[in-house]
C-alpha cells in the first residue's frame, strides 16, 4: 500500500519541522533536543492531527503549529521513558542519555514540554484554551501510564484490565488527543471531536499491542531497538500476563524463575520467553485483541459526519497503523 494522502501530510509537516528546529544557548541543551527530533520516525501523532484537521475541510497550514506541539511532546515522552527504562538505542541510534549525559537528556525532555506549550501560543482564545488544556490533560494521564508501567515490573499481580487501561494512558490518549485537536482547529462538533478521541484510543491501543508482538517476535531493524527488550525488563505486556494465566506449573515455574533473577544472560532469558510463547500460542492471542480494538475504532471512524472525499487520509492512518508498513 502506498498511502498518497499520508505521504502529502508527512511530506508537509516534515517542512515545517525543517524550518523550526531548536536553537539557543547553552548550544548542548538545544542540539540534544534536535538530536532526538532529527531520528525521525514516522510522525504518526502530528499526521494524525493533520488528517483530523482535513477531514473537518480545515486549512492545514492552521494545524502545524499545533502539529509540531504534540510532536515535540511526544519526544520527551521517549527521552525520559528512555531514561526509565534504561534503553541504549532509540530508532537504532544511542538514546539521547547515552549520546550526552543523564542531566542533558533530563533538561532537554524539560524544555521540550515548555516548547511543546509554547507551539499552541499562537492560537487564540477558546482554540487555545481548548489545545492547552488537551495537552495538560494528556500530559497527566501519560505520566499516570509511565508510573503504572513501572510499578508493573516489580510484580507479577498484573491482569489484562491493568495492563490495556495503563497502555492507554500511557500511548493510546496521545493519539486520540491528536486528533480531536485536529477536530478542535478545524472546528467540528463535540460529537465528532469526541469520536474522532474514541477512535484513536481504541487505535492507539492496538497499535501499542502489535508494538509489543514486534519486540517479542519482530527483528531488530523493524523494532528500531533491541528485539526483546521488554522481556529483558520484565514489562508486564500482554503476552506475558497471557503467558503467566495459560502456563502449566513447569511453565510457570520457570517464568517466575527468569522473572525472579537479577543478573541473567540477557539472550538466553530471551529465548527462553519465547519458547514458552511459543509453546501457548501467546502470539495468537495478542493479534486478537489487537483486532478487537482495531474493530472499535473502525465503529467510530463510521460514526463520523465528515464526508468520505475529506477522510481519506483518516482512513489510510488507520490502514496504516493496522499494516505498520508505511
Amino acid at each position: 500500500m502506498t498511502f498518497p494522502e499520508l505521504k502529502k501530510l508527512q511530506k508537509l509537516f516534515a517542512s515545517y519541522l525543517d524550518k523550526h528546529p531548536f536553537a539557543g544557548e547553552p548550544e548542548n541543551l538545544y542540539e540534544a533536543q534536535n538530536y532526538i527530533i532529527n531520528l525521525g520516525g514516522k510522525r504518526i501523532r502530528p499526521i494524525a492531527l493533520l488528517a483530523a484537521l482535513q477531514s473537518t475541510n480545515g486549512n492545514l497550514d492552521d494545524g502545524l503549529s499545533a502539529a509540531w506541539a504534540f510532536e515535540i511532546f511526544h519526544n520527551f515522552t521517549l527521552v525520559h521513558d528512555d531514561i526509565m527504562d534504561k534503553s541504549p538505542k532509540r530508532r537504532g541510534k544511542p538514546t539521547v542519555h547515552k549520546k550526552y549525559s543523564m542531566p542533558t537528556a533530563i533538561l532537554a525532555g524539560d524544555n521540550m514540554i515548555l516548547g511543546a506549550y509554547r507551539g499552541l501560543q499562537g492560537y487564540k482564545n477558546n482554540k487555545y484554551k481548548a489545545l492547552s488544556r488537551l495537552l495538560t490533560e494528556t500530559g497527566i494521564f501519560i505520566c499516570e501510564g509511565q508510573f503504572l508501567d513501572m510499578q508493573f515490573e516489580e510484580t507479577t499481580a498484573v491482569n489484562e484490565s491493568n495492563y490495556l487501561k495503563m497502555i492507554e494512558l500511557k500511548t493510546a490518549v496521545l493519539l486520540g488527543a491528536c486528533l480531536k485537536a485536529g477536530a478542535i482547529i478545524g472546528d467540528a462538533s463535540k460529537e465528532d471531536a469526541e469520536n474522532l478521541y474514541r477512535l484513536g484510543i481504541n487505535l492507539g491501543i492496538g497499535f501499542q499491542i502489535m508494538d509489543d508482538i514486534l519486540d517479542a517476535f519482530g527483528t531488530d531493524i523493524k523494532v528500531g531497538k533491541r528485539k526483546g527488550g521488554d522481556i529483558i525488563a520484565n514489562k508486564k505486556t500482554l503476552l506475558l500476563i497471557n503467558a503467566m494465566i495459560l502456563a502449566n506449573p513447569t511453565q510457570r515455574k520457570n517464568l517466575d524463575n527468569w522473572l525472579s533473577l537479577q543478573y541473567f544472560d540477557e539472550d538466553e532469558k530471551i529465548a527462553a520467553i519465547l519458547d514458552i510463547f511459543s509453546e501457548l500460542n501467546i502470539r495468537k492471542l495478542a493479534e486478537e485483541k489487537m483486532l478487537e480494538y482495531y474493530e472499535e475504532a473502525e465503529k467510530c471512524y463510521d460514526k463520523l459526519s465528515f464526508d468520505t472525499h475529506s477522510k481519506l487520509a483518516l482512513k489510510e492512518l488507520m490502514e496504516f497503523i493496522q499494516t505498520r508498513n508505511f
